[in-house]
């Protein structure tokens, strides 16, 4: 019966049933220190699932965090692998034991870093337990492990204020760089060089191996490339360190208004075949130019946050500090800019809190001189038209054919800074920025523009419910719990409660709702069936997979079938 009882609770955490995980701990408590597959406790398997809600059930009904499986891992490691801040602050106030470390004598930091969870690492270092050059019972360091994955974040972070030493090695002489090339992973190769410098690029293994030859034994693309770049960098001085380049950057930057000026200059030369000139080549310049692209507190600590209910997100992984509100890290510039609102590409800086203003009168001054432009270049054109018949316009025209375009150009270019400038004043009006009245849209909040995902819901859409939420996957059939909101004729589900921006949503309008015959194993549940309109699944919404809706307890759980529904049993709900 234990058997039963414990095979059955596996199953049910994996399915993320949360109802039913309650259900058989009421029945037996036994079972949370029962062992599945590969040792495997209950906890273990919501730990390495990051279900939140289950974990937490399971540890205020007395479930131990530090029984350890086969591998020697703990239910702790397992959510440090996950990544998932909740369930490890909540182990931790359950006596999880930070110096547990499994049968390769990894650590919590090793798991957390082979999770590739920045933010994870440092709440683990935070506890003052951990120390970034341990290495396990093959001198891995955590920098090897970052290395491995190519996980360039996890990297950057290791490598920054020294936390691991780049010219460490493992028990086979290898270090972090001779992984990396192994794997052809050139950010992290890079990253690497950058730190250490190329004096790395000739140390060798125990069989007496470098980065290079270890690069050169891969046969795919990305071997290839980065065996150019070591080979090239393998030739130059030992001591050098190497710099990044904005030869690019500025290139593409300065793109536009370089070819344009050059455009302009030869066809001011060319006289009346000017125009001609400008009309060929201005599309072919716009193609080149367009298809470019640019890469656009209080708290003292994680553990800060998580005892404030705040969301750990809110930790700067780059600039490693807990971040204010309405706060945003720049990739250009390197830094956290408050009242974020942009990356201006032709001031070459964050447009934020401290030079919002003097941005709108950039961007005033700029609609003026436009228009005194356009102004100048129509009296010029009145001027050498006056008093000129209709068949002397074409010649005047291709003369002038520079001052026809340019002001053309800034027409166009008056209609985007004006539309710039009215963003920007609606954005102020609502006491915001451009990003975060766009992009940082809450559960409550307006809608939000740009985003692959649902729109949030608006204002006026009041929340009328809200709970946890299981839906099946259609393609890979396994149960997800997700956090719903339901607002006047739409449900919205999210990742968790943090989450700003919906997965998707089932819209009701339209749609029948039947009641079905609930599972007799599971009292209390009342069980019911959506059926979509068929007018709304033939826009593509997720509405388009009929819906089971379960209601208990004052929540609502929902369940996706990849089976499309009978059309006959469209029906509007009358």
């Amino acid at each position: 019966m234990l058997q039963a009882s414990g095979s059955c609770i596996f199953e049910s955490i994996q399915r993320g049933e949360i109802d039913r995980v309650s259900h058989l701990l009421q029945q037996d408590r036994g079972v949370l220190k029962q062992k599945g597959w590969g040792g495997f406790t209950a906890l273990h398997f919501a730990a390495l699932h990051g279900n939140r809600p289950v974990a937490e059930l399971l540890l205020n009904s007395g479930a131990d965090p530090n029984i350890p499986c086969d591998a020697g891992q703990t239910p702790f490691h397992f959510a440090c692998r996950n990544g998932n801040i909740y369930i490890m602050h909540k182990m931790m106030q359950h006596g999880a034991d930070l110096h547990i470390v499994d049968e390769q004598g990894k650590s919590s930091l090793h798991h957390a870093v082979g999770g590739g969870s920045v933010i994870a690492m440092q709440y683990l270092w935070e506890t003052g337990m951990f120390r970034f050059s341990d290495a396990d019972n093959y001198q891995v360091t955590p920098l090897h492990l970052a290395a491995s994955m190519g996980n360039t974040d996890v990297v950057r972070y290791l490598l920054s204020a020294n936390r691991c030493t780049p010219e460490a090695v493992d028990h086979q002489g290898a270090t972090a760089l001779h992984v990396a090339a192994e794997k052809g992973m050139i950010e992290v190769c890079w990253l690497l060089l950058k730190s250490a410098g190329l004096h790395i690029l000739h140390m060798k293994n125990h069989t007496g191996l470098t980065p290079l030859d270890l690069c050169n034994q891969g046969n795919t693309f990305r071997h290839q490339q980065l065996s150019r770049i070591l080979m090239h960098f393998s030739q130059r001085p030992k001591d050098l360190i190497p710099k990044d380049s904005y030869v690019m950057y500025f290139w593409v930057l300065l793109l536009p208004s370089l070819s344009g000026a050059a455009v302009l200059i030869i066809a001011a030369a060319l006289g009346e075949y000017g125009g001609i000139f400008s009309a060929v080549l201005f599309p072919c310049m716009a193609k080149v130019i367009l298809s470019q692209f640019h890469r656009l507190s209080s708290f003292q600590s994680i553990g800060d946050l998580m005892e404030a209910s705040q969301s750990p997100d809110r930790f700067c992984i780059y600039c490693e500090l807990i971040k204010v509100d309405n706060c945003k890290h720049c990739r250009l510039c390197d830094m956290c800019i408050q009242d974020y609102d942009h990356h201006c590409l032709f001031l070459n800086q964050c447009v934020g809190r401290d030079n919002h203003r003097i941005f709108i009168l950039f961007i005033m001054s700029m609609v003026m001189a436009h228009v005194i432009f356009i102004l100048s270049a129509i009296y010029y054109l009145y001027l050498k038209l006056s008093g000129l018949q209709l068949s002397d316009w074409s010649s005047v025209a291709g003369r002038e054919a520079w001052v026809i375009l340019l002001a053309l150009l800034n027409i166009l270019s008056l209609i985007w800074v004006g539309w710039l400038l009215v963003e920007q004043l609606d954005a102020i009006s609502l006491g915001t920025t451009t990003y975060f009245r766009r992009s940082k849209s809450m559960v409550m909040g307006e809608l939000s523009r740009g985003s692959s995902r649902p729109s949030s819901p608006s204002l006026q859409e009041r929340a009328l419910k809200a709970g946890w939420l299981k839906k099946q996957r259609s393609i890979m059939k396994n149960w997800q719990l997700r956090w719903f909101v339901l607002r006047t004729d739409q449900l919205y589900f999210y990742k968790d409660e943090e989450e700003t921006k919906p997965q998707g949503c089932i819209p009701l309008q339209g749609s029948q709702v039947n009641e079905l015959t609930a599972n007799p194993d599971e009292p209390g549940r009342h069980l019911f069936e959506i059926v979509p309109d068929a007018a709304v699944c033939s826009r593509g919404t997720d509405s388009a997979e009929a819906s089971i809706v379960y209601m208990y307890s004052g929540n609502l759980r929902i369940s996706h079938h990849s089976a499309q529904p009978d059309p006959a049993s469209h029906k509007q709900r009358t």
